[in-house]
């Protein structure tokens, strides 16, 4: 797999707003307002796929989360102070990867532990994140070559982002 460059982040972003842009845009029934706001997002992730692509440097190796610079020293230096919500935040995941079953834990959780603790040193935080990705994802696929509704379309794809946002 190659890696992600700007101009593949800035085609991604631009992808992404036209099809925001039509898929509102093409209900006769939504109000011009509606298609103003439509048209509102579109900009707005352009402009930020676009400042994006030009500032941010996107790991070409795994994991791939976008969280560098100030703000992931930022975070360290939390955790290495003992501030509280960091901590609490460390200690939910610790309890998630020791086998507790946590209300609405995303495996990206997991990742971003990953990454500001350093993966090298804690591999445990992003190996998690892939196998239950992973796992979610063959449960997926079960289901659908069994003739069943995947658990991502229930709702019409009401949440769908929690479910493949990892």
């Amino acid at each position: 797999m190659g890696s992600i460059t700007p101009g593949k982040l800035l085609h991604r972003g631009i992808v992404l707003a036209a099809t925001i842009k039509l898929s509102v845009l093409s209900f006769g029934f939504i109000g011009v307002n509606v298609k103003k706001i439509a048209v509102a997002v579109c900009v707005m992730v352009l402009s930020c796929v676009n400042a994006v692509a030009q500032t941010a440097v996107i790991p070409v190796t795994h994991p791939r989360v976008l969280l560098v610079g100030a703000e992931l020293q930022r975070l360290r230096n939390d955790l290495t102070n003992n501030v509280a919500a960091a901590t609490r935040f460390r200690s939910m995941v610790d309890s998630q990867l020791a086998g507790a079953n946590i209300y609405a834990y995303q495996p990206w959780y997991s990742a971003m532990i990953g990454v500001i603790r350093g993966n090298v040193a804690f591999p445990q935080y992003c190996a998690h994140a892939v196998t239950t990705t992973e796992a979610f994802v063959v449960s997926e696929e079960a289901l659908i070559n069994s003739g069943q509704r995947a658990t991502a379309s229930y709702d019409s794809y009401l949440e769908v982002g929690d479910l493949v946002g990892n």
